[in-house]
Formats: structure tokens, sequence, C-alpha cells
């Protein structure tokens, strides 16, 4: 029980180092990083430094994801909503409060646009995938789908009891 919670807690960090910086509108389906994403990924090509080792970990973990869904409760800062799913206006309203007012006008326009289904290259909804850790845990991906705009899969490093963004493995536009 205390090692699930201590788990548990360890992802939640995790996660909301992963969410800075990211839309506000998560979708509920859980992004499965597939093998063609990161296959061709090696270590001297990327911009910081990484133990290849730690790529190889990374591509055997990818085969133990399965689909599963994200839950409001997994995001206290973001709306989670279902693929295709009308934002509501009320879920908007409350969530709006903690924004500025700029943060809070580009939410309202992007879902607006969302709503309306406005064929628009838009980084709402998000996809992201559940965190992949190497077998030491101080390393983890996190895929990321913007919308239908591109994605990115990110590295994060655990050091000093603190997640940190290391960089991206690949990014991608559409």
């Amino acid at each position: 029980s205390t090692i699930l919670f201590t788990l548990n807690c360890f992802s939640q960090d995790l996660m909301q180092i992963a969410m800075k910086d990211k839309p506000f509108i998560v979708l509920d389906d859980v992004l499965i990083i597939s093998e063609d994403m990161i296959y061709h990924i090696s270590a001297n090509e990327l911009e910081f430094s990484l133990d290849p080792a730690i790529i190889s970990e990374f591509k055997s973990e990818l085969s133990k994801q399965k689909n599963s869904v994200w839950n409001q409760s997994d995001f206290k800062d973001r709306i989670v909503i279902k693929e295709n799913e009308k934002i509501d206006k009320n879920k908007l309203n409350s969530f709006s409060k903690n924004l500025n007012a700029t943060q809070k006008l580009n939410l309202e326009i992007a879902v607006k646009n969302y709503n309306l289904e406005v064929q628009e290259w838009r980084k709402i909804p998000v996809k992201i995938s559940k965190p992949i850790y190497s077998s030491s845990r101080n390393f983890a991906l996190v895929g990321f789908i913007f919308g239908n705009d591109g994605g990115q899969i990110s590295v994060y490093n655990f050091e000093n009891g603190k997640w940190s963004l290391l960089g991206n493995l690949t990014k991608w536009a559409y």
C-alpha cells in the first residue's frame, strides 16, 4: 500500500512537469507510443546526452503499454474529454477561474473553434501517453499528440528528488 502510494506520487510529479506549458484540454484515450515512432532514434542524434542503453530500455518497454484512459482526477489543472466530445461551457468556466486573462481568452477561442469543428491546425485536445520508465526509474518517456498539429516524445530525468525535462527524443508536424 505504501509502495503503491509512493509510485503514484512519483508518477504524478512527473506528469505535472510533463504537462507544464501543454494545452489545457486532454483527450481521455491514452497515447500508445508505437515502435515506429522511436525505432530510428539513436543517442548520437540527440541534442542532449542519453546513454544508448536507456534508449534500448525504452524501446523494449513499448510492448508493455496497455490501452487505457485518463480520468479527470489524473489532471487537477486540465479538462479531460472523450474523442469528439463538445467542451461544456460550465466545465470551461469553472476551470478557467485559475487562468490569467490572456490564457482565458486563448482557451475560450480554442474551445469555441473546437466545438464548432472549425477545420484548422489546432493543438487541442492533447493526447498523452502514460510514462514509460527506464529500469532504474531515473528516466521516463512521455509522448504527446497536439490535436491535429503534430507531436513529440519527451525524455525526463529524475535527479535530486525531482523530475526535469532532458529534451525531445523526436518531434513531428502534420
